[in-house]
């Protein structure tokens, strides 16, 4: 999201500066597309329960043609991105309800909360060094980077389990290939 203005000038030209508010509204499809394929193909389909996917989707789809004839009129191709975002998030709502049996969610779980809270402090680091307007070259360089950095670092600090699970895993590659040698 605080990189869409540069991300479109740099690959788009400046005549698609109007995008940059759809990339905008977009940006979230991301989280939601992902959430919804872990718990669609990663839990509920091995479980047997297609059925609840496939609804789930369907109920997805219609209400993107629907919100897609209601906004596109009035707020052109922000309102097609409108309308995917809100069909996105309704597939992965409606797959979480109707699979709440089936899914091992807890929603107040440390390690989400970790990510939560790194993800906005790691946002407003971002947005600070966005404000800064640096040249487009050395934010694209230094806006991830650092983004990157606050965000292990405040894990780190958390002690956060998946955080150190991830570290761990990531040494016993570097040994097994350091065996190899």
């Amino acid at each position: 999201m605080i990189m869409s203005p540069t991300l479109i000038s740099l690959f788009c030209g400046s005549a698609y500066q109007p995008a940059t508010l759809s990339l905008i509204i977009l940006s979230p499809i991301i989280f939601m597309i992902g959430l919804s394929g872990v718990f669609g193909i990663q839990i509920l389909y091995p479980q047997g329960k297609e059925n609840i996917v496939i609804t789930a989707t369907a109920i997805g789809a219609v209400s993107n043609v629907f919100l897609n004839l209601l906004l596109i009129p009035l707020y052109s191709h922000n309102g097609a991105a409108i309308s995917t975002i809100i069909a996105e998030t309704i597939v992965t709502l409606s797959m979480a309800y109707m699979g709440r049996n089936s899914l091992p969610i807890d929603a107040w779980n440390r390690h989400y909360t970790n990510s939560i809270v790194g993800s906005i402090i790691m946002g407003g680091s971002c947005l600070v060094l966005k404000l800064m307007q640096l040249d487009i070259i050395v934010e694209i360089i230094v806006i991830p980077i650092v983004g990157f950095l606050v965000y292990t670092l405040y894990l780190l600090i958390m002690r956060d389990s998946f955080l150190f699970y991830a570290i761990g895993q990531m040494k016993s590659i570097v040994n097994r290939n350091r065996c190899k040698q």
